[in-house]
């Protein structure tokens, strides 16, 4: 697992130049989303998990969750989408299932076990996540599973949390206008037109009872 302190290294240049959580119009609309969905996610996960979210104002366009709980987003990334409440709380929640899931710690773990007998430390391991798990087909295979549960249970924590499934899943809409050219989700990523597919069923459910889930935990398996 990632130690906090390489998360903390990551954001102290954004910080240091005031561009981590300053109070603009995205920060703010993040956290009353956030806050919203911690209560909610503490009561699915069996983990003791520690919420925060990061809204930096760096160059880049992510979205991301750290273990533990760390949720970290851009504001290039949120201008990119302008998401409504209830997309946001897709995405929100849909990286509170990797923390919940600990999808990282998996990741990492599958990075060490291709590079097994090097000694790796966790910096190199991280680097290395971007290109030497995804390259074979079993990897990439596990990779897309924990984004699919994500999306699956990240849906299910926005509606319990209060948010409207139908439009929720419109996210998917917007990712397939805007990343037609491949954009910002690398092939780890199943098509926005798949991803949203796979929650029809599962969004018409939730539409009907949603207070049925009140209390369930995050699903982690297939």
């Amino acid at each position: 697992m990632a130690a906090a302190g390489d998360l903390e290294r990551e954001l102290a240049p954004l910080r240091r130049d005031g561009a981590l959580n300053r109070a603009t119009p995205n920060f703010e609309q993040a956290q009353r989303v956030f806050k919203q969905m911690v209560p909610t996610a503490n009561q699915a996960s069996a983990l003791a998990l520690e919420w925060v979210l990061y809204v930096h104002a760096g160059r880049w366009e992510e979205a991301y969750s750290r273990a533990g709980g760390k949720i970290v987003l851009s504001e290039p990334f949120l201008d990119r989408y302008r998401l409504e409440d209830d997309e946001l709380a897709l995405l929100i929640g849909h990286e509170m299932a990797h923390a919940i899931c600990e999808h990282e710690r998996g990741k990492l773990s599958a990075v060490l076990r291709k590079n097994a007998p090097q000694r790796l430390q966790i910096r190199d391991v991280k680097e290395l996540l971007g290109v030497d798990v995804f390259e074979g087909k079993q990897d990439l295979g596990l990779i897309r599973l924990m984004e699919d549960i994500a999306d699956r249970e990240g849906l299910r924590l926005a509606v319990r949390a209060g948010f409207k499934p139908t439009v929720a899943v419109e996210f998917f809409d917007k990712l397939e206008r805007l990343e037609q050219d491949g954009g910002l989700f690398p092939p780890t990523h199943d098509s926005p037109a798949l991803r949203r597919s796979r929650l029809q069923g599962e969004k018409q459910g939730l539409g009907l009872i949603p207070k049925a889930l009140q209390g369930s935990q995050v699903d982690c398996g297939s």
